[in-house]
């Protein structure tokens, strides 16, 4: 893909390599300097991975102590709100990396689906605050169980994530031509097992947390 596009961004070159040229753009009159050749495109997609690393890492270890933490303390807001901020940058970045599939894959799906899920976490962490402030007890109780299942099942697809990007990301564990349906298989088998074991603990622990708050809301 060789066409000429001014105001082409990186993203623009996805599924391009050095080997088939990458994507020239327009520099001044009539000039064209390949990207790929000039290593642009190479430190930004290596940048926006090394955001990615950084913002998994924000989202596992805030994720934990948020969820180890008691709850309805400052701590445990301020934890909180670095886990969103930490999830916003973790599936923004996802969302602008294309090298995997070439194009928009089931990752991209996954980030999507995981920033929809926080958002309702904070949507019902917010009117649990609102209700309380109202004294409306009941409706903070059932806003309170919206958040706990939105920021809980969150993690857990965390997780079950980071199963996947070291599968993918450990070179000794890429498949052959030949071998990718099993590796893919593997994958998703250890995904969903991590889901499993993380839906079990999340309903184990679901009474004992909230019994407070919905104590005081009944």
């Amino acid at each position: 893909m060789t066409a000429v596009m001014p105001d082409m961004s990186p993203w623009d070159c996805r599924g391009c390599s050095a080997s088939d040229g990458g994507a020239a753009l327009a520099v001044g009159a009539g000039r064209r300097t390949n990207l790929w050749e000039t290593g642009a495109v190479e430190s930004v997609m290596t940048a926006l991975g090394w955001t990615h690393t950084l913002m998994a890492v924000v989202t596992l270890t805030s994720g934990a102590a948020a969820l180890l933490n008691t709850k309805g303390t400052t701590r445990h807001r301020q934890l909180g709100w670095i886990y969103v901020v930490g999830m916003v940058g973790l599936n923004g970045t996802a969302l602008c990396i294309y090298r995997l599939f070439g194009g928009f894959g089931p990752f991209h799906a996954f980030a999507i689906f995981s920033l929809l899920t926080v958002l309702l976490g904070v949507r019902a962490a917010l009117g649990a605050r609102r209700h309380r402030r109202a004294n409306r007890l009941p409706q903070r109780g059932r806003a309170l169980e919206q958040h706990y299942a939105w920021m809980t099942w969150s993690y857990v697809g965390l997780c079950a994530a980071a199963v996947s990007e070291v599968a993918t990301r450990i070179p000794a564990l890429h498949p052959t031509p030949d071998q990718r349906m099993a590796f893919g298989l593997t994958v998703a088998a250890a995904s969903l097992c991590v889901v499993a074991i993380g839906g079990r603990l999340v309903r184990r622990r679901k009474a004992s947390l909230l019994a407070p708050f919905i104590q005081s809301a009944g």
